[in-house]
């Protein structure tokens, strides 16, 4: 099922003018949630989530492809996004990532870092100063780390704040 739906969701999706970034359904109670995420190199808004929403509830009803209950919810992945698809990574080359990698023998380690590429099936990360490798196979999760700045630009007093 996770095929086919994930296929109708992508097409649906699509349609609309945006990529499907990630997609989950999981059990909460008696129902299940159906989670969408929506990716557009112009953003992704409320109004496109609710237009994407209804989009998806008709082609879902139609396709009858989820038995039962279920409740949607369609959004972006937010600012600090999680790396689930190689293609995900691609779209991070530049920004700051935490990652977490299982290793063999340890168990697992967190890193974070900026992202500077995906080659191979490898990562490159800048860990402030120095550059390490990773396999993409070894990460168990990874998710980006949003840089906001708090500062306000301040408008010149001489003018009256009127610049």
């Amino acid at each position: 099922m996770d095929d086919s739906l994930g296929t109708i969701l992508a097409a649906a999706v699509e349609s609309e003018g945006f990529s499907l970034y990630h997609w989950t359904l999981k059990p909460s109670g008696r129902r299940r949630i159906l989670r969408i995420f929506l990716h557009s190199a112009a953003g992704v808004g409320l109004d496109d989530c609710a237009r994407v929403s209804r989009r998806l509830g008709a082609v879902l009803e139609e396709a009858q492809s989820i038995q039962g209950s279920y409740i949607l919810e369609v959004s972006s992945p937010g600012l600090d996004r999680p790396l689930v698809a190689p293609w995900h990574y691609e779209t991070a080359v530049g920004e700051r990532v935490r990652i977490v990698q299982r290793l063999e023998a340890e168990g697992q380690r967190s890193l974070e870092g900026v992202l500077l590429g995906v080659e191979d099936g490898e990562l490159r990360i800048d860990l402030g100063g120095s550059e390490e490798r990773l396999s993409l196979a070894s990460v168990s999760r990874a998710q980006v780390i949003p840089e906001i700045s708090l500062r306000r630009e301040r408008h010149d007093e001489s003018d009256g704040g009127m610049s």
